[in-house]
């Protein structure tokens, strides 16, 4: 397995390896309880693929007990959602790892 194809463009990027797999991410900003939808760089093979997001400026009040989740949503897109924010809005970091079309 190696590199064919990498792209990078502002916090988005992705490595497309020779057997088709394929490592995308990017970041974006989400309200509390927001549920925005992130369009991936590169179209996925099916749904079947892993994601994950991780919060990027945590409050430092002691109050920043909070739920981030990222889920496949289609082989174009997919879902992030939150439970609890502070501050009101927040950055998420958000990856996807599989297949590609």
């Amino acid at each position: 397995r190696y590199i064919t194809e990498s792209h990078t463009n502002g916090t988005s990027w992705y490595r497309l390896y020779s057997d088709k797999w394929i490592e995308q991410g990017g970041q974006t900003t989400m309200g509390e309880c927001a549920q925005p939808t992130i369009n991936l760089l590169k179209t996925m093979k099916d749904t079947n693929y892993m994601c994950g997001g991780t919060q990027m400026n945590i409050s430092t009040n002691g109050d920043a007990e909070m739920g981030i989740g990222v889920n496949p949503y289609s082989t174009t897109q997919i879902k992030s959602f939150c439970h609890y924010i502070n501050p009101n809005t927040t950055t998420i970091k958000w990856w996807v790892v599989g297949f590609a079309a």
